[in-house]
Protein backbone atom coordinates (compact mmCIF):
# COMPACT_ATOMS: atom_id res chain seq x y z
CA UNK A 1 0.00 0.00 0.00
CA UNK A 2 3.03 2.27 1.00
CA UNK A 3 4.83 1.32 -2.69
CA UNK A 4 1.47 2.25 -4.04
CA UNK A 5 0.79 5.41 -2.75
CA UNK A 6 4.18 6.43 -3.43
CA UNK A 7 4.05 5.74 -7.33
CA UNK A 8 0.70 8.18 -7.27
CA UNK A 9 2.85 10.57 -4.94
CA UNK A 10 5.70 11.07 -7.35
CA UNK A 11 3.80 10.07 -10.46
CA UNK A 12 6.45 7.03 -10.88
CA UNK A 13 4.85 4.94 -13.61
CA UNK A 14 0.93 6.66 -12.71
CA UNK A 15 -0.35 9.50 -13.03
CA UNK A 16 0.52 11.30 -10.48
CA UNK A 17 -2.24 11.61 -8.34
CA UNK A 18 -1.72 13.02 -4.30
CA UNK A 19 -5.39 12.25 -3.09
CA UNK A 20 -5.21 8.90 -4.60
CA UNK A 21 -1.73 8.40 -2.97
CA UNK A 22 -3.26 9.78 0.57
CA UNK A 23 -5.79 7.42 0.63
CA UNK A 24 -2.98 4.45 -0.08
CA UNK A 25 -1.28 6.11 2.74
CA UNK A 26 -4.05 5.92 4.98
CA UNK A 27 -4.84 2.32 4.35
CA UNK A 28 -1.46 1.47 4.67
CA UNK A 29 -1.02 3.36 7.94
CA UNK A 30 -4.41 1.56 9.59
CA UNK A 31 -2.81 -2.03 8.44
CA UNK A 32 0.28 -0.83 10.58
CA UNK A 33 2.84 -0.02 7.99
CA UNK A 34 5.34 2.86 9.91
CA UNK A 35 6.09 3.91 6.28
CA UNK A 36 2.58 4.58 5.64
CA UNK A 37 2.20 6.38 8.95
CA UNK A 38 5.08 8.55 8.67
CA UNK A 39 3.66 9.43 4.82
CA UNK A 40 0.03 10.69 5.77
CA UNK A 41 1.65 12.72 8.33
CA UNK A 42 4.43 14.24 5.59
CA UNK A 43 1.29 13.96 3.04
CA UNK A 44 -1.41 15.97 5.51
CA UNK A 45 1.52 18.87 6.32
CA UNK A 46 2.50 19.30 2.00
CA UNK A 47 -0.52 18.42 0.14
CA UNK A 48 -3.30 21.02 -0.28
CA UNK A 49 -5.82 18.20 0.38
CA UNK A 50 -8.86 17.90 2.45
CA UNK A 51 -8.53 14.66 4.51
CA UNK A 52 -12.27 13.74 3.90
CA UNK A 53 -11.65 13.34 0.21
CA UNK A 54 -8.65 11.17 1.09
CA UNK A 55 -10.95 9.31 3.53
CA UNK A 56 -13.69 8.53 1.15
CA UNK A 57 -11.35 7.29 -1.69
CA UNK A 58 -10.05 5.13 0.73
CA UNK A 59 -13.34 3.51 1.39
CA UNK A 60 -14.03 3.16 -1.85
CA UNK A 61 -10.98 1.15 -2.64
CA UNK A 62 -11.53 -1.13 -0.19
CA UNK A 63 -15.68 -1.52 -1.07
CA UNK A 64 -14.44 -2.19 -4.71
CA UNK A 65 -11.61 -4.81 -3.42
CA UNK A 66 -9.54 -4.11 -7.09
CA UNK A 67 -5.92 -4.16 -5.49
CA UNK A 68 -6.46 -5.35 -2.07
CA UNK A 69 -8.98 -7.62 -0.57
CA UNK A 70 -12.71 -6.20 -0.34
CA UNK A 71 -13.33 -5.62 3.46
CA UNK A 72 -16.82 -4.14 3.77
CA UNK A 73 -16.15 -3.32 7.43
CA UNK A 74 -12.94 -1.73 7.46
CA UNK A 75 -14.55 0.52 4.48
CA UNK A 76 -17.05 1.56 6.44
CA UNK A 77 -14.89 2.62 9.13
CA UNK A 78 -12.90 4.48 6.95
CA UNK A 79 -16.64 6.41 5.28
CA UNK A 80 -17.89 6.90 8.88
CA UNK A 81 -14.29 8.58 9.66
CA UNK A 82 -14.93 10.70 6.64
CA UNK A 83 -18.58 11.78 7.93
CA UNK A 84 -17.42 13.04 11.23
CA UNK A 85 -15.72 15.61 9.61
CA UNK A 86 -18.56 17.37 8.89
CA UNK A 87 -18.53 16.27 5.62
CA UNK A 88 -22.29 16.29 4.17
CA UNK A 89 -21.39 13.93 1.11
CA UNK A 90 -19.45 11.87 3.27
CA UNK A 91 -21.84 11.83 6.02
CA UNK A 92 -25.01 10.59 3.36
CA UNK A 93 -22.72 7.99 2.18
CA UNK A 94 -22.28 6.40 5.49
CA UNK A 95 -25.77 6.96 6.20
CA UNK A 96 -26.90 4.95 3.55
CA UNK A 97 -23.71 1.88 4.64
CA UNK A 98 -26.03 2.01 8.12
CA UNK A 99 -29.37 1.55 5.77
CA UNK A 100 -28.31 -1.28 4.05
CA UNK A 101 -26.12 -2.76 6.80
CA UNK A 102 -23.20 -2.78 4.66
CA UNK A 103 -20.20 -3.39 6.38
CA UNK A 104 -21.85 -1.93 9.40
CA UNK A 105 -24.67 -3.08 11.64
CA UNK A 106 -27.80 -1.54 10.31
CA UNK A 107 -29.21 0.87 12.39
CA UNK A 108 -31.62 3.26 11.38
CA UNK A 109 -31.56 6.00 14.07
CA UNK A 110 -27.93 6.68 13.33
CA UNK A 111 -28.44 6.88 9.98
CA UNK A 112 -31.11 9.76 10.27
CA UNK A 113 -28.62 11.63 12.52
CA UNK A 114 -25.96 11.12 9.70
CA UNK A 115 -28.96 12.48 6.80
CA UNK A 116 -29.84 15.25 9.49
CA UNK A 117 -26.28 16.46 9.63
CA UNK A 118 -25.89 16.12 6.17
CA UNK A 119 -29.52 18.35 5.48
CA UNK A 120 -28.24 21.00 8.10
CA UNK A 121 -25.83 21.81 5.27
CA UNK A 122 -28.58 22.01 2.26
CA UNK A 123 -27.19 18.70 0.50
CA UNK A 124 -30.06 17.81 -1.09
CA UNK A 125 -29.01 13.68 -1.20
CA UNK A 126 -29.36 14.06 2.87
CA UNK A 127 -32.55 15.79 2.51
CA UNK A 128 -33.65 12.72 0.06
CA UNK A 129 -32.40 10.08 3.06
CA UNK A 130 -34.47 12.12 5.25
CA UNK A 131 -37.53 11.55 3.58
CA UNK A 132 -36.70 7.91 3.18
CA UNK A 133 -36.09 6.94 6.69
CA UNK A 134 -39.63 9.45 7.68
CA UNK A 135 -41.45 6.62 5.62
CA UNK A 136 -39.64 3.34 7.07
CA UNK A 137 -42.14 1.58 9.59
CA UNK A 138 -39.11 0.46 11.62
CA UNK A 139 -38.24 3.81 12.73
CA UNK A 140 -42.55 4.24 14.35
CA UNK A 141 -45.43 5.38 12.38
CA UNK A 142 -44.73 6.38 8.82
CA UNK A 143 -44.67 10.81 9.05
CA UNK A 144 -45.57 10.98 5.43
CA UNK A 145 -45.59 14.95 5.69
CA UNK A 146 -42.64 15.34 6.92
CA UNK A 147 -41.05 13.21 4.38
CA UNK A 148 -42.73 15.45 1.94
CA UNK A 149 -41.09 18.10 3.50
CA UNK A 150 -37.72 16.53 2.95
CA UNK A 151 -38.47 15.55 -0.44
CA UNK A 152 -39.56 18.73 -1.92
CA UNK A 153 -36.61 20.23 -0.48
CA UNK A 154 -34.33 17.97 -2.01
CA UNK A 155 -36.03 18.32 -5.19
CA UNK A 156 -35.51 22.17 -5.12
CA UNK A 157 -32.05 21.09 -4.97
CA UNK A 158 -32.32 19.37 -8.31
CA UNK A 159 -32.05 15.96 -6.76
CA UNK A 160 -33.59 13.38 -8.81
CA UNK A 161 -34.75 11.00 -5.26
CA UNK A 162 -36.25 13.92 -4.02
CA UNK A 163 -38.56 14.24 -7.16
CA UNK A 164 -39.23 10.71 -7.26
CA UNK A 165 -40.73 11.03 -3.61
CA UNK A 166 -43.04 14.39 -4.09
CA UNK A 167 -44.24 11.95 -7.16
CA UNK A 168 -44.83 9.01 -5.27
CA UNK A 169 -46.62 10.61 -2.18
CA UNK A 170 -48.86 12.73 -4.60
CA UNK A 171 -49.39 10.04 -6.94
CA UNK A 172 -50.30 7.01 -4.11
CA UNK A 173 -51.61 9.96 -2.09
CA UNK A 174 -49.52 9.22 1.22
CA UNK A 175 -50.67 11.58 3.75
CA UNK A 176 -51.94 14.09 0.65
CA UNK A 177 -54.72 14.12 -0.94
CA UNK A 178 -53.86 12.14 -3.61
CA UNK A 179 -53.29 14.50 -6.76
CA UNK A 180 -52.65 12.86 -9.90
CA UNK A 181 -52.16 16.08 -11.76
CA UNK A 182 -49.29 17.21 -9.25
CA UNK A 183 -47.35 13.32 -9.34
CA UNK A 184 -46.63 14.10 -13.24
CA UNK A 185 -45.18 17.04 -13.01
CA UNK A 186 -42.26 15.06 -12.31
CA UNK A 187 -42.04 13.06 -15.47
CA UNK A 188 -38.29 12.53 -15.22
CA UNK A 189 -38.74 10.61 -11.94
CA UNK A 190 -40.94 7.85 -13.38
CA UNK A 191 -40.05 4.26 -14.39
CA UNK A 192 -40.45 4.99 -18.61
CA UNK A 193 -43.70 2.52 -18.74
CA UNK A 194 -45.34 4.21 -15.74
CA UNK A 195 -45.14 7.67 -17.14
CA UNK A 196 -46.48 6.67 -20.70
CA UNK A 197 -49.40 5.54 -18.52
CA UNK A 198 -50.26 8.37 -16.43
CA UNK A 199 -49.28 10.71 -19.82
CA UNK A 200 -51.86 8.96 -21.58
CA UNK A 201 -54.45 8.14 -19.15
CA UNK A 202 -56.89 11.30 -20.16
CA UNK A 203 -60.38 10.58 -19.36
CA UNK A 204 -58.83 10.20 -15.39
CA UNK A 205 -56.66 13.43 -15.83
CA UNK A 206 -59.90 15.10 -16.88
CA UNK A 207 -61.83 13.84 -13.90
CA UNK A 208 -58.93 15.25 -11.89
CA UNK A 209 -58.87 18.30 -13.14
CA UNK A 210 -62.92 19.00 -12.93
CA UNK A 211 -62.77 17.48 -9.42
CA UNK A 212 -64.64 14.45 -9.87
Amino acid sequence: MFNIGTMYYNGDGLASDLREAYAWFLLGSAAGDRLASEAVARTESEVPLKKVDALTRAAEILQKGDDVPKNLAKAAEFMKMAADTGDAPAATRYALLLIQGQGAPKDLASAQRYCAQGAKKAYAPAMSCLGYLCEDPELGPPRYKEALKWYEAAESGADPIGAYGVGRIYALGLGVKPDLLKAIQYPGLWPPAATAFLISDFPLVRKLEAGK
